[in-house]
């Protein structure tokens, strides 16, 4: 997401770069993504980090 800021990452990509091996990648992808969200929040609270652009996938928030 960093190198394609500010465009979106689509799910299917960071599936394929991080979890092609696993059952169900996408599922695993938007469990990372929770669980990063939630580590980023605790230095910018009131600041949401990572945007989910519908259809598209994820971006770094501008």
């Amino acid at each position: 997401m960093v190198r394609a800021y500010p465009e979106s990452v689509s799910i299917d990509t960071l599936a394929l770069a991080f979890g092609s091996d696993l059952e169900d990648p996408h599922a695993s992808v938007r469990v990372a993504m929770t669980k990063l969200r939630a580590r980023l929040a605790n230095f910018a609270p009131a600041q949401a980090l990572i945007e989910t652009v519908r259809v598209a996938g994820y971006r770094l928030a501008s």
